[in-house]
């Protein structure tokens, strides 16, 4: 029977391991991410409800629920799995769990990046031309992407391990092929961000302040941090040891998830909400009020 001295010089090799910190820390962050989108999704519920929920059902709306409910639904399972409220683990639990968080990466970028294209389709008045060579960046981006990624598990598999003295799962080693995983999609970042720019020099504007509220008003603020969300991957995949590799990949999940729903949620109440008659309340003072007139199409 191991004596206190021995179990107390055991919980300190353990508690100083950085293996074991980093896993702490990413478990922490982890619960902090599926709270700020719990917290962000009860904020906007209201508007969901009038501009998601009502109406005709679209594409849009449809990115909207998978975007939204996936991420959370995901970060519940996250969650449950680096919590130790479930069965143990094992190695090839383990090796699997590597596997549905890249299936799960992949899922939320495409989702993520089709409403994007939808986005500067829109922007673009429709043009079919733009649809179609943001959808050919789509594709020159994601193949490639798809092609190292599922390199990238197989190298996953071999470097995952199993500690059963603290029944979680850890990386051994970070394969260098997933640099590359995220500079693909990263790509289509940069592209999207230019898009944006692109569009507001190309309106007709008088003044400088003109194209500072055209990109406003494009979502270039939006996308602009969507695409430094998916840099920070990039980056830890580079810098970060292996126990830290998963450290804001969660949180970046979640901010992604609230990004995007917001632009929806503000595009979508944009176009219940139209313009309609201006009344004068009071003819003297010159005040009215616009009155917007709510559209079930």
């Amino acid at each position: 029977m191991a004596t206190p001295e021995q179990i107390a010089a055991l919980l300190q090799s353990v508690l100083s391991n950085p293996t074991y910190n980093g896993l702490t820390m990413t478990r922490y962050l982890q619960i902090s991410s599926l709270a700020c989108a719990l917290y962000d999704h009860a904020l906007t519920l209201g508007d969901e409800i009038d501009y998601i929920w009502s109406g005709r059902f679209s594409h849009i709306k449809g990115l909207y629920i998978l975007i939204r409910y996936g991420i959370e639904g995901s970060l519940f399972y996250t969650a449950y799995m680096l919590s130790g409220f479930r069965p143990p683990l094992n190695e090839e639990v383990c090796k699997s769990f590597v596997a549905v968080l890249w299936a799960l990466t992949m899922m939320f970028s495409i989702s993520t990046n089709l409403y994007v294209a939808f986005h500067h389709y829109i922007v673009w008045d429709r043009e079919k031309k733009t649809l179609y060579v943001i959808l050919l960046c789509l594709l020159a981006c994601y193949v490639p992407a798809t092609i190292v990624g599922i390199k990238s598990v197989f190298d996953y598999r071999e470097y995952v391990v199993y500690l059963a003295v603290v029944d979680q799962c850890a990386l051994a080693h970070q394969p260098d092929i997933i640099k590359s995983f995220w500079g693909c999609l990263l790509a289509f970042d940069i592209l999207a961000v230019a898009i944006v720019i692109a569009n507001s020099f190309h309106r007709p504007h008088a003044h400088r302040q003109d194209i500072l509220s055209s990109l406003r008003r494009d979502g270039a603020i939006w996308f602009t941090g969507i695409m430094i969300l998916r840099l920070m991957n990039l980056v830890l995949s580079i810098t970060a040891e292996p126990q830290d590799v998963f450290l804001v990949v969660f949180n970046i999940w979640s901010f992604i998830a609230i990004t995007l729903a917001r632009v929806i949620l503000r595009t979508e109440g944009l176009k219940e909400h139209k313009p309609g008659t201006v009344r004068i309340w009071n003819t003297r003072s010159e005040a009215f009020e616009l009155s917007r007139l709510a559209s079930n199409n």
